[in-house]
């Protein structure tokens, strides 16, 4: 340890602002902007849909064996 309590540093340390004052303005205004397509991140996801199972509830599940039962 380092001598100092957890709740010594946080009263040391809780008002202290650690991002810049117009850090959030600036969040916010990206949020507005066109997103940026990464090629290789889509196409990446793109493999990943298609490799992932769909999703099935359990009365999708329950008729589908049925089905195949009854075959």
């Amino acid at each position: 340890m380092y001598g100092v309590s957890r709740q010594a540093a946080h009263r040391r340390f809780s008002d202290a602002t650690v991002v810049p004052a117009d850090y959030f303005d600036e969040l916010l205004k990206d949020l507005d902007d066109k997103p940026e397509v990464v090629p290789a991140l889509a196409q990446a996801a793109t493999r990943l849909e298609r490799a992932r199972p769909s999703p099935l509830s359990n009365a999708q599940k329950t008729s589908k064996m049925r089905k195949q039962n009854r075959k």
